[in-house]
């Protein structure tokens, strides 16, 4: 997370590249080959590319309106206050929103590579639940494509709800983390070995959305720069209808720096799994 200072703004990151423009990754940048180690005439250069992205914030916003006479008998009967309880279901589904929005985001550019799960056991597995715990065995995969593209494997999940249900009906669900709520919809669950988990009750139907924590921004995938986090506007009477009103509103931008940050584990329900050794 970057703040910004204004409407518009500039996020910086790091990128290290060979002065010929190839990537650290690619191999054929080699200067020597798996069949000679020694070091070549050429000394390989490494260079430093200090990028940015420049961004501008986008509003999210919603409004409410309440009669006096509802704020009235709320209060009587149930000592609630109506105007307040509404602040906080608006500011609640801004927040909702938001990250909804930016987990769209990572999961719509999400390059590093892909996973197909199919949760019908395939021969040589003696029961679902040993299928079922394969599952983990599709993460790591993926976990390792992204490792193979920014040097850092995946250290988090995103999932809807039946994937999660796969990964729970498995038993893997055994981290010590304690559960926490991020917001309408939005939970951290107990971990899997090597993963923080996090469910979404909103998130892409069958999907799995496995990124990595970075070490420091220098190296963030993706970025999300708050402007205003959250704006109250003042309550407008409306004499005329007895009635309150009111908006609540956050202003942010995000975007996407590195998609190699971030793979996806598709679920497919009904389909015939391939056991995830078949192949690389």
């Amino acid at each position: 997370m970057q703040p910004l200072k204004g409407p518009t703004g500039r996020v910086y990151h790091l990128a290290f590249k060979k002065s010929d423009g190839s990537d650290l990754a690619d191999s054929s940048s080699f200067d020597s080959t798996w069949a000679d180690h020694t070091e070549g005439a050429l000394k390989s250069q490494i260079t430093l590319q200090f990028s940015y992205t420049d961004v501008e914030a986008e509003e999210k916003a919603i409004y409410f309106h309440v009669t006096e006479q509802l704020v009235q008998d709320m209060k009587a009967l149930y000592n609630l206050d109506a105007e307040k309880e509404l602040l906080q279901a608006a500011s609640d589904e801004i927040a909702r929103e938001v990250n909804y929005q930016f987990l769209e985001l990572l999961r719509a550019n999400a390059t590093a590579g892909s996973e197909n799960y199919g949760t019908k056991r395939p021969s040589g597995y003696t029961s679902d639940l040993e299928w079922y715990r394969m599952l983990a065995i599709f993460i790591q995969k993926v976990s390792a494509k992204i490792g193979a593209k920014v040097n850092h494997d995946g250290n988090w999940i995103v999932a809807d709800p039946n994937s999660i249900n796969i990964l729970a009906a498995a038993d893997l669900l055994q981290g010590n983390e304690p559960e926490r709520n991020y917001g309408t919809g939005l939970v951290r669950l107990k971990g899997i070995p090597g993963f923080t988990v996090y469910q979404a009750q909103w998130f892409q139907p069958n999907t799995i959305l496995v990124g990595f924590k970075p070490p420091s921004w220098q190296y963030a995938g993706a970025v999300y720069a708050p402007y205003v986090p959250l704006y109250i506007g003042q309550t407008e009477i409306d004499a005329e209808t007895n009635t309150r009103k009111r908006s609540v509103s956050s202003r942010a931008a995000m975007a996407v720096l590195n998609g190699n940050a971030y793979g996806i584990v598709n679920v497919q329900f009904g389909v015939e799994g391939k056991p995830p050794f078949d192949s690389a």
